[in-house]
Protein backbone atom coordinates (compact mmCIF):
# COMPACT_ATOMS: atom_id res chain seq x y z
CA UNK A 1 0.00 0.00 0.00
CA UNK A 2 1.37 3.39 -0.90
CA UNK A 3 2.46 5.48 1.71
CA UNK A 4 2.22 9.24 1.83
CA UNK A 5 4.41 11.53 3.48
CA UNK A 6 4.52 14.81 4.27
CA UNK A 7 7.99 16.05 4.29
CA UNK A 8 7.19 19.66 6.14
CA UNK A 9 6.26 20.00 9.59
CA UNK A 10 2.50 21.67 9.62
CA UNK A 11 2.74 25.25 10.91
CA UNK A 12 0.21 28.45 10.40
CA UNK A 13 0.74 30.47 7.89
CA UNK A 14 0.89 34.33 8.30
CA UNK A 15 -2.70 34.26 6.47
CA UNK A 16 -4.07 31.42 8.89
CA UNK A 17 -3.32 34.11 11.85
CA UNK A 18 -4.97 36.75 10.11
CA UNK A 19 -8.26 34.76 9.95
CA UNK A 20 -7.81 33.17 13.23
CA UNK A 21 -7.82 36.81 14.26
CA UNK A 22 -10.35 38.12 12.27
CA UNK A 23 -12.91 34.96 13.53
CA UNK A 24 -12.58 36.13 17.13
CA UNK A 25 -12.37 39.50 17.06
CA UNK A 26 -15.20 39.40 14.88
CA UNK A 27 -17.00 37.18 16.87
CA UNK A 28 -16.77 39.65 20.17
CA UNK A 29 -17.87 42.26 17.56
CA UNK A 30 -20.84 40.79 17.22
CA UNK A 31 -21.71 39.90 20.54
CA UNK A 32 -21.09 44.01 21.49
CA UNK A 33 -23.57 45.19 18.86
CA UNK A 34 -26.08 43.31 19.44
CA UNK A 35 -25.60 44.28 23.44
CA UNK A 36 -26.20 48.17 21.90
CA UNK A 37 -28.65 47.40 19.23
CA UNK A 38 -32.11 46.21 19.10
CA UNK A 39 -33.57 45.70 22.93
CA UNK A 40 -30.12 45.44 24.35
CA UNK A 41 -30.89 41.95 25.09
CA UNK A 42 -32.96 43.31 28.43
CA UNK A 43 -35.66 40.72 28.58
CA UNK A 44 -35.12 36.63 28.72
CA UNK A 45 -37.46 36.60 25.54
CA UNK A 46 -35.14 38.69 23.72
CA UNK A 47 -31.63 37.20 25.58
CA UNK A 48 -32.62 33.36 25.05
CA UNK A 49 -34.81 33.09 21.89
CA UNK A 50 -34.29 36.41 20.01
CA UNK A 51 -37.79 37.51 20.44
CA UNK A 52 -38.72 34.65 18.40
CA UNK A 53 -37.97 36.57 15.23
CA UNK A 54 -34.56 35.51 14.30
CA UNK A 55 -34.44 34.75 10.28
CA UNK A 56 -34.63 30.72 8.97
CA UNK A 57 -31.12 31.12 7.24
CA UNK A 58 -28.81 32.14 10.13
CA UNK A 59 -30.80 30.13 12.34
CA UNK A 60 -30.42 27.17 10.29
CA UNK A 61 -26.96 27.42 9.50
CA UNK A 62 -26.19 27.94 13.60
CA UNK A 63 -27.64 24.56 14.00
CA UNK A 64 -25.41 22.97 11.48
CA UNK A 65 -22.55 24.37 13.20
CA UNK A 66 -23.80 23.28 16.50
CA UNK A 67 -22.81 19.63 15.30
CA UNK A 68 -19.63 20.57 13.94
CA UNK A 69 -17.92 21.12 16.78
CA UNK A 70 -13.92 19.77 17.71
CA UNK A 71 -15.65 16.62 17.88
CA UNK A 72 -17.05 16.29 14.58
CA UNK A 73 -14.16 18.15 13.02
CA UNK A 74 -11.19 16.17 14.53
CA UNK A 75 -12.77 13.08 15.87
CA UNK A 76 -15.09 11.88 13.37
CA UNK A 77 -12.34 12.24 10.77
CA UNK A 78 -9.80 9.86 12.97
CA UNK A 79 -12.87 7.20 13.35
CA UNK A 80 -13.25 6.90 10.03
CA UNK A 81 -9.51 6.73 9.11
CA UNK A 82 -8.55 4.35 11.89
CA UNK A 83 -11.82 2.25 11.72
CA UNK A 84 -13.15 2.72 8.24
CA UNK A 85 -16.52 4.26 6.93
CA UNK A 86 -18.13 1.74 8.70
CA UNK A 87 -18.98 4.84 11.10
CA UNK A 88 -21.42 6.62 8.71
CA UNK A 89 -24.37 4.07 10.41
CA UNK A 90 -24.73 6.42 13.36
CA UNK A 91 -26.23 8.78 11.25
CA UNK A 92 -29.14 6.92 10.45
CA UNK A 93 -30.29 7.08 14.02
CA UNK A 94 -29.20 10.05 13.82
CA UNK A 95 -32.13 11.40 10.97
CA UNK A 96 -34.58 9.28 12.56
CA UNK A 97 -33.91 10.88 15.88
CA UNK A 98 -33.80 14.82 13.97
CA UNK A 99 -37.39 13.73 12.05
CA UNK A 100 -38.95 12.80 15.45
CA UNK A 101 -37.95 15.89 17.13
CA UNK A 102 -39.52 18.13 13.80
CA UNK A 103 -42.52 15.90 13.92
CA UNK A 104 -43.10 15.33 17.56
CA UNK A 105 -41.26 17.86 20.05
CA UNK A 106 -40.84 20.97 18.32
CA UNK A 107 -45.06 21.07 17.33
CA UNK A 108 -45.37 20.29 20.76
CA UNK A 109 -43.41 23.43 22.71
CA UNK A 110 -43.21 26.04 19.99
CA UNK A 111 -46.61 26.83 21.30
CA UNK A 112 -46.35 26.75 24.99
CA UNK A 113 -43.77 30.10 24.67
CA UNK A 114 -41.31 28.17 26.96
CA UNK A 115 -37.57 29.18 26.55
CA UNK A 116 -36.13 25.80 27.78
CA UNK A 117 -37.11 21.70 27.90
CA UNK A 118 -36.39 22.25 31.61
CA UNK A 119 -39.51 24.86 31.77
CA UNK A 120 -41.29 22.31 30.02
CA UNK A 121 -41.03 19.40 32.34
CA UNK A 122 -41.88 21.61 35.03
CA UNK A 123 -45.40 22.31 33.31
CA UNK A 124 -45.67 19.04 32.25
CA UNK A 125 -45.31 17.16 35.84
CA UNK A 126 -46.47 20.11 37.74
CA UNK A 127 -42.91 19.99 40.03
CA UNK A 128 -40.17 21.88 40.17
CA UNK A 129 -38.10 19.58 41.74
CA UNK A 130 -38.07 17.62 38.12
CA UNK A 131 -36.98 20.65 36.67
CA UNK A 132 -33.97 21.41 38.96
CA UNK A 133 -33.12 17.53 38.69
CA UNK A 134 -33.32 17.74 35.12
CA UNK A 135 -30.74 21.19 35.06
CA UNK A 136 -28.72 19.59 37.16
CA UNK A 137 -28.37 16.76 34.36
CA UNK A 138 -28.24 18.89 31.39
CA UNK A 139 -25.48 21.36 33.48
CA UNK A 140 -22.71 18.01 34.30
CA UNK A 141 -23.30 16.65 30.52
CA UNK A 142 -22.27 20.00 29.44
CA UNK A 143 -19.48 20.50 31.28
CA UNK A 144 -17.85 16.84 30.34
CA UNK A 145 -19.22 17.97 26.37
CA UNK A 146 -17.58 21.22 26.61
CA UNK A 147 -14.22 20.22 28.35
CA UNK A 148 -13.61 18.09 25.14
CA UNK A 149 -15.27 20.24 22.85
CA UNK A 150 -12.27 22.82 23.96
CA UNK A 151 -9.58 20.36 24.11
CA UNK A 152 -9.99 19.51 20.64
CA UNK A 153 -9.12 22.64 18.92
CA UNK A 154 -6.64 23.11 21.66
CA UNK A 155 -4.74 20.73 20.56
CA UNK A 156 -5.02 21.19 17.13
CA UNK A 157 -3.66 25.15 17.89
CA UNK A 158 -0.69 23.67 19.97
CA UNK A 159 0.58 21.15 17.20
CA UNK A 160 0.57 24.28 14.57
CA UNK A 161 1.65 27.24 17.00
CA UNK A 162 3.25 25.77 19.43
CA UNK A 163 0.77 27.93 21.73
CA UNK A 164 0.17 26.00 25.54
CA UNK A 165 -2.96 23.85 25.48
CA UNK A 166 -4.11 25.88 28.51
CA UNK A 167 -4.20 29.40 26.87
CA UNK A 168 -5.80 28.30 24.08
CA UNK A 169 -8.68 26.74 25.82
CA UNK A 170 -8.74 30.11 27.59
CA UNK A 171 -8.76 31.74 24.81
CA UNK A 172 -11.33 30.14 23.19
CA UNK A 173 -13.23 29.96 25.99
CA UNK A 174 -13.34 33.66 26.98
CA UNK A 175 -14.28 34.74 23.85
CA UNK A 176 -17.76 31.83 23.09
CA UNK A 177 -18.57 33.10 26.69
CA UNK A 178 -18.02 36.83 26.05
CA UNK A 179 -19.89 37.38 23.21
CA UNK A 180 -22.58 35.33 23.81
CA UNK A 181 -22.95 36.82 27.45
CA UNK A 182 -23.43 39.97 25.88
CA UNK A 183 -25.49 39.43 22.72
CA UNK A 184 -27.26 36.60 23.72
CA UNK A 185 -28.92 33.89 21.14
CA UNK A 186 -28.66 36.66 18.69
CA UNK A 187 -24.66 36.60 18.97
CA UNK A 188 -24.54 33.01 19.06
CA UNK A 189 -26.75 32.61 15.94
CA UNK A 190 -24.79 34.87 13.70
CA UNK A 191 -21.76 34.20 15.38
CA UNK A 192 -22.71 30.42 14.53
CA UNK A 193 -23.11 31.64 11.26
CA UNK A 194 -20.04 33.06 10.33
CA UNK A 195 -18.01 30.22 11.54
CA UNK A 196 -20.15 27.97 9.01
CA UNK A 197 -18.80 29.97 6.26
CA UNK A 198 -15.13 29.58 7.58
CA UNK A 199 -15.18 25.67 8.13
CA UNK A 200 -17.06 25.04 5.33
CA UNK A 201 -13.99 26.98 3.25
CA UNK A 202 -11.54 25.34 5.47
CA UNK A 203 -13.28 22.08 4.71
CA UNK A 204 -13.47 22.63 0.70
CA UNK A 205 -9.69 24.01 0.74
CA UNK A 206 -8.50 21.01 2.51
CA UNK A 207 -10.37 18.35 0.39
CA UNK A 208 -9.30 20.34 -2.80
CA UNK A 209 -5.77 20.41 -2.06
CA UNK A 210 -5.77 16.94 -1.03
CA UNK A 211 -6.96 15.53 -3.86
CA UNK A 212 -4.44 17.67 -6.00
CA UNK A 213 -1.61 16.20 -3.52
CA UNK A 214 -2.68 12.47 -4.04
CA UNK A 215 -3.12 13.13 -8.11
CA UNK A 216 -7.15 13.44 -7.74
CA UNK A 217 -9.90 12.28 -6.70
CA UNK A 218 -9.75 8.55 -8.31
CA UNK A 219 -6.33 8.12 -6.47
CA UNK A 220 -7.50 9.77 -3.57
CA UNK A 221 -10.30 6.92 -3.09
CA UNK A 222 -8.78 4.36 -4.35
CA UNK A 223 -5.68 4.82 -1.29
CA UNK A 224 -8.35 4.30 0.89
CA UNK A 225 -10.14 1.44 -0.41
CA UNK A 226 -6.46 -0.37 -0.49
CA UNK A 227 -6.24 0.94 3.01
CA UNK A 228 -9.11 -0.78 4.00
CA UNK A 229 -11.16 1.63 4.84
CA UNK A 230 -13.96 2.30 2.78
CA UNK A 231 -16.27 -0.03 4.36
CA UNK A 232 -20.13 -0.29 3.90
CA UNK A 233 -22.48 -2.42 5.85
CA UNK A 234 -20.27 -4.58 7.50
Amino acid sequence: METLVFRDRASFHVADYVIFGLTVAISSGVGIYFAVAGGRQKTTSEYLVGNRKLHVVPVGLSLIVSFESSIFMLGFPAEVYGHGTQFWMVHVGLILTFLCVAQVIVPLMHPLGITSVYQYLELRYRSRTVRLLASILGILYQTFYMGIVLYGPATALEAVTQFPVTYSIFLVAAASVFYTSLGGIKAVVWTDALQFLVMLGGLMALIIVGCIYVGGFDKMWQLNVDGGRVKFFE
